[in-house]
């Protein structure tokens, strides 16, 4: 659904951490539940953010798997291509 994993992180941070900036600067009765409430939603989405920072993309090791497999199949291909030069070298030489 979404392109980038930071986006629904980053946004939930924002969206609590404006919740409670707007109750410490607009209202001048503190409404504890709501300050806890924004506290608790911006700190937990601030871990979430990190956590998946923090974490390999899905697709990392998948890849480097392909490329090894590339590397082999490149490998070998240079290998019959060295031992078919010899041979060649070998038939003129005769």
């Amino acid at each position: 659904m979404f392109r980038s994993r930071y986006l629904l992180p980053i946004f939930n941070f924002s969206l609590f951490s404006g919740l409670l900036v707007c109750q410490l600067v607009i209202d001048s009765s503190f409404n504890f539940w709501m300050l806890g409430i924004c506290a608790i939603g911006a700190v937990v989405n601030l871990y979430c953010f990190f956590v998946v920072s923090r974490d390999e993309p899905v697709e990392g090791p998948r890849k480097s798997d392909l490329r090894s497999d590339d590397k082999s199949a490149i490998m070998s291909d240079l290998d019959q291509e060295i031992v078919r030069r010899r041979e060649i070298e070998k038939v003129e030489k005769n």
